[in-house]
């Protein structure tokens, strides 16, 4: 094997652990809304039985703390569908020794996509809170827990 067909493998490999921790992260952020709803209705519904607005009001600050881990997760997928972009578009070009010395596309571990400067990662972090597929759900459950809060009092 050949110098460029080894760093073809790294790059097919690199390649398949994006692709592979991409749909994970899919499958993360459907639970991380699974467990937000979870825990947001039954805060709301202990608010209505106990007569309590506080447990609903804890329930908003449940609520805003899973859209803040939505939100981050997002972040990190979205610099792994970016990476994976930018190798696909250097592949299209047929400029396999250009994707190699590209320091975007170098073969590397999906851990170290993580490790970013942490203004970098807080403005991934804002970009993906601020978009309707995310706060969506969370606004939605913070007002009826507001409501229900305003009820029960």
């Amino acid at each position: 094997m050949d110098d460029i067909e080894f760093r073809f493998e790294l790059v097919k490999l690199d390649m398949s652990e994006l692709q592979q921790s991409i749909r994970n992260y899919d499958s993360l952020l459907v639970q991380v809304k699974g467990w937000a709803v979870t825990v947001g209705l039954a805060s709301t519904g202990f608010s209505v039985t106990s007569h309590k607005p506080a447990v609903a009001v804890l329930g908003v600050f449940a609520t805003l703390t899973f859209w803040a881990i939505d939100s981050a997760r997002r972040a990190t997928q979205d610099r792994m569908i970016a990476r994976a972009g930018n190798i696909e578009r250097l592949f299209e070009n047929g400029a396999v020794d250009d994707a190699m010395s590209d320091p975007r596309s170098r073969p590397r571990t999906v851990r170290s996509l993580v490790g970013v400067d942490r203004v970098e990662w807080i403005g991934g972090v804002l970009q993906s809170g601020r978009r309707v597929g995310t706060w969506a759900l969370y606004l939605a459950l913070g007002v009826i827990q507001v409501v229900v809060a305003a009820i029960v009092t």
